[in-house]
């Protein structure tokens, strides 16, 4: 591998992120439901198609 993705990654081969989460499960867990409330919350707004 190269140098600067061996820097993004921990030891165990999760992307390095800002909660500091080396376990890959609830890395996963923890975005997608970052994810779905962004949606609920964009979505709740009825957004208007111009």
């Amino acid at each position: 591998m190269s140098d600067w993705i061996k820097d993004t990654l921990y030891d165990n081969g999760v992307m390095k992120n800002k909660q500091n989460i080396k376990n890959q499960q609830k890395l996963e867990d923890l975005e997608y439901l970052q994810s779905s409330r962004r949606a609920f919350v964009f979505l709740s707004y009825k957004p208007k198609n111009f």
